[in-house]
């Protein structure tokens, strides 16, 4: 018997990864881009006026002013006495006499004056008044130079535990060199203006240790901070 004669078979063989030929040249890499430069920095913001701690002084004139703590002037000479600040206001007299004026020299309020000097602070408020006599009308203002109490009363008492005596329809009667108020209702105040005992009584004193003397009808009595009797006035 005749033998098939052998079959030779021929692959083709792919040979990944083979390397390239010198004719082929390798990419490069891409370069990186140059840092932008920096932006110029802007100069520092001017500090606000009302964020420095500031002192009044007396210039060569007489007339007084505030400065900084580094010596600069924040608001000018321009007033015939100026007081510390108490808070955000301090007290000043220009023309027209005595008011609050707030870090940057902003006119907040007419003071009321007590003493030849301007209200003092009491729980965080001070009196401040507008028109005169017969015409004033009385009200607060706070540390935080908001007017927490616009001049409407004709007569009020600085703040104690919290409430201020206030009075509606007093009449100012001056006598010699002296001036008091008569007439009219009294009643109390909150911190922020409301009335919490409304006007009723013919007088009223501040609170002390939570009791106030008040008089109603022509009687004197004690009186709790939500207006209640809680016995006879004490005898002075």
């Amino acid at each position: 018997m005749k033998l098939a004669a052998p079959v030779l078979l021929s692959f083709s063989l792919a040979c990944a990864g083979s390397p390239s030929s010198p004719d082929e040249a390798s990419p490069q890499p891409a370069s990186a881009p140059a840092p932008a430069p920096a932006p110029a920095s802007d100069p520092a913001p001017a500090p606000d006026p009302a964020s420095l701690a500031v002192t009044p002084f007396e210039d060569e004139s007489g007339n007084y002013g505030y400065r900084s703590e580094s010596g600069e002037i924040v608001i000018e000479p321009k007033y015939i006495m100026a007081s510390e600040f108490t808070g955000d206001v301090a007290s000043v007299v220009g023309d027209g006499g005595f008011w609050f004026i707030d870090r940057r020299g902003e006119t907040l309020a007419q003071a009321f004056v007590v003493d030849n000097a301007a209200d003092e602070f009491v729980e965080g408020r001070a009196r401040i008044v507008e028109g005169k006599r017969a015409m004033a009308r009385y009200g607060f203002i706070a540390s935080d130079k908001r007017i927490v109490v616009a001049p409407s009363w004709s007569w009020l008492l600085p703040y104690s535990e919290g409430l201020a005596p206030v009075c509606k329809d007093c009449v100012h009667e001056q006598i010699d060199e002296y001036s008091m108020m008569k007439g009219g209702t009294w009643g109390y105040i909150d911190l922020d203006g409301k009335v919490v005992i409304e006007p009723r009584f013919s007088a009223a004193e501040p609170f002390v240790d939570g009791r106030a003397s008040v008089v109603e009808g022509g009687r004197s009595f004690v009186i709790g901070p939500d207006g209640a009797e809680l016995g006879a006035a004490r005898k002075k």
